[in-house]
């Protein structure tokens, strides 16, 4: 992981190279570190907790890096698409892998969202075209105990 020092110019670095933020929720942990140093930052600037320094050296390093709201829906609905697309199979929230647990909780919550009639109508569209099979739930993995041998699982 970088240190506080080198985490501005690896962000400006990083969008400028990629067009994109850095992702809280991806397998590369350099990513992955560069996305959760950028949410901290949005998160204090957000609660009032930043001070006038720091944001105008944000501000001046990466411009645009402030929060937006459709924007970064628009981000992680790109990261399930792109898992949804790649591995075929519904993200799992009881995964090993980091990113995919985020995913699922992510699509999870656009689920409740539209089941409340909360979801924007736009946002749905996009999840429609974009993210195939995204209203599924992961399959069971775990499975029913029945009478068996002493220590064994039967299905």
């Amino acid at each position: 992981m970088l240190d506080e020092r080198r985490m501005l110019p690896a962000v400006a670095d990083f969008y400028e190279t990629n067009h994109r933020w850095p992702s809280a929720v991806t397998s590369s942990d350099y990513e992955r570190s560069l996305g959760q140093w950028l949410n901290r930052q949005r998160v204090a600037l957000a609660s009032g907790a930043m001070d006038d320094f720091r944001r105008a050296a944000l501000d001046q390093a990466i411009p645009g890096w402030e929060a937006d709201p459709d924007g970064i829906w628009l981000d992680r609905a790109r990261e399930a698409s792109t898992f949804l697309l790649t591995s075929r199979a519904v993200p799992s929230a009881a995964s090993s892998q980091y990113n995919e647990r985020m995913i699922a909780l992510w699509l999870a919550c656009q689920q409740s969202l539209h089941r409340a009639g909360r979801l924007r109508e736009g946002r749905f569209r996009w999840l429609q075209e974009h993210c195939p099979g995204w209203m599924r739930t992961p399959a069971k993995t775990l499975t029913k105990k029945t009478s068996g041998p002493a220590g064994t699982l039967n299905a």
